[in-house]
């Protein structure tokens, strides 16, 4: 999906280009998912910006 808004993004950060689209595409229609699309998009920049900053990011896996 592309939007205006977010596709400056998307040469270094497709996923935040299309997050970020996504939200703006369904932001009237449907704003309970454009906001948990919003939530992935900012959960996705502080992500980026502290592998950036040598901070470890630790996916595990609970059983």
């Amino acid at each position: 999906m592309q939007s205006e808004k977010f596709e400056f993004l998307r040469e270094k950060f497709p996923l935040l280009s299309d997050l970020g689209a996504l939200a703006e595409a369904m932001i009237y229609t449907d704003p309970g998912s454009a906001t948990t699309r919003l939530r992935s998009f900012a959960e996705e920049v502080v992500e980026i910006y502290l592998c950036k900053n040598g901070f470890h990011i630790f996916r595990g896996y609970f059983n």
